[in-house]
């Protein structure tokens, strides 16, 4: 199933035009170099060091994400309003042994995107998760904008450079020298060499979820020269993954290699209430255990780590290549970790209009089910597994370890993909294993 990326799925972005005309004028961004005007006639992203040339220092070197243009893309029924950008994403890449971000605070979104109407759009935007490994030298982040002042999803028009009438700064990286040489500073598209794990394509989504293509890219490049570089942060062979501010900065929890985990059958495990012959899984530090069939195949996880965060496990039925359409099929991707998919405070039906969990224009709908003894609140969109494909479910969930809701005792947090002609079967399945979910009271 071909998944994209974002906020535990939000798609790449930029904004729409709201004026469309021959403006010639030349504008200066606060990097210094000159740019054109916004015309409407393109969508174009682009990278602007501060500096292009610095010596090796303790000082971190601020580079600039800029949405110089975006194509005019009337809404449907009002070709006076653009709809503008609603969601942006990009993977830039760097090289680590010359540059290393230190934390997801040194990823901050753009200010103006905070203030609806400073950009001539109608939707106040808030960050996504901060994803960047200094092993491969990559970092991901994105952005969500929610319709503010009352307006409904469909008639809030995004951020549009052409209205502001001149390009609208996405998002500042802070960078520390930790060498001496030239590092590019390059966005990632998807089918160029690229990070270990696989990374979102770059892209700006409108409101109504429709990239903007073809999207014009514009790298850069930061050189370093002789001097007192800064010792270079701790390098892990994972992307370091939190919330940036104004949420706290957690410290990550390293997993070993993705690798098949032998099965424990449930009385070993502690778990005498499974049903009869099934195995049980544990976590380690005693954060969640649950049953599952023996039937099914158990693995630690890199995919489920990268979309779920903290410590988490892979749960599913093996594929038949003989008979990939016909078989019903489950797989769920369990973990824990301190920072929410959902931020508790953000309005979850917002969020999941910018959710394709399928990996296409599927929509998901926010859900609320009751899990272990608690609320568990997340996304669900329905679809097909491809063009020929059987039915599929896939739900992304999130349950607060301590009933209450405090948010600092952590998460556990699921994802969920039914797959099969008879859905409703693999889905009583499902069901019969969260049924075994245990989550200890801390």
């Amino acid at each position: 199933m071909r998944r994209k990326g974002l906020l535990l799925a939000v798609l790449a972005a930029v904004a729409a035009a709201a004026v469309i005309g021959g403006l010639a004028a030349i504008a200066f961004d606060p990097g210094g170099s000159p740019t054109a005007k916004p015309s409407g006639k393109e969508t174009r992203l682009r990278v602007q060091p501060h500096e292009d040339r610095v010596a090796c220092s303790a000082d971190k070197q601020a580079v600039d994400i800029y949405l110089d243009d975006l194509e005019a893309r009337p809404a449907p029924g009002n070709e006076g309003v653009n709809l503008g950008m609603a969601a942006f994403e990009f993977t830039l890449r760097y090289d680590p042994s010359i540059l290393r971000l230190e934390g997801a605070g040194d990823v901050e979104i753009g200010a103006i995107l905070t203030s609806p109407g400073a950009a001539g759009g109608r939707r106040a935007f808030i960050p996504g998760p901060v994803t960047f490994d200094n092993l491969d030298g990559y970092v991901i982040f994105g952005g969500v904008g929610i319709p503010q002042g009352g307006a409904s999803p469909t008639e809030a028009e995004g951020p549009d450079p052409v209205a502001r009438g001149e390009p609208i700064l996405l998002a500042t990286l802070r960078f520390q020298t930790v060498g001496e040489g030239t590092s590019p500073l390059a966005f990632y598209r998807q089918g160029e060499p690229g990070p270990m794990i696989p990374a979102p394509d770059t892209g700006v989504a409108d409101l109504q979820i429709r990239t903007y293509t073809p999207l014009v890219l514009e790298n850069s490049s930061l050189t370093v020269t002789a001097g007192d570089c800064a010792p270079a942060p701790a390098v892990t062979p994972r992307p370091t993954q939190a919330l940036p501010t104004p949420f706290p900065t957690r410290t990550p929890i390293v997993v070993p290699t993705p690798q098949q985990l032998t099965p424990v059958p449930a009385a070993d495990a502690g778990r005498p209430d499974c049903p009869q012959g099934w195995n049980a899984y544990r976590d380690p530090d005693d954060h969640f255990s649950f049953c599952y069939p023996a039937d099914l195949d158990i693995v630690t996880s890199r995919i489920a780590r990268r979309e779920l965060g903290g410590v988490s496990v892979n749960l599913g039925a093996p594929t038949d290549p003989k008979e990939p359409l016909s078989r019903n099929r489950v797989f769920m991707a369990l973990g824990w970790g301190v920072d929410p998919v959902f931020n508790p405070t953000l309005q979850l039906a917002e969020l999941c209009s910018f959710a394709p969990l399928l990996g296409r224009q599927e929509t998901s709908v926010p859900v609320r089910v009751q899990i272990a003894g608690r609320t568990a609140v997340g996304c669900s969109a329905t679809g097909a597994d491809d063009v020929s494909g059987p039915p599929v479910q896939v739900l992304l969930l999130q349950i607060p370890v301590d009933p209450a809701g405090a948010p600092d005792d952590g998460y556990v947090k699921l994802k969920i993909s039914y797959i099969g002609p008879d859905i409703g079967t693999v889905q009583a399945q499902g069901r019969s294993i969260l049924d075994t979910l245990v989550i200890p009271e801390r």
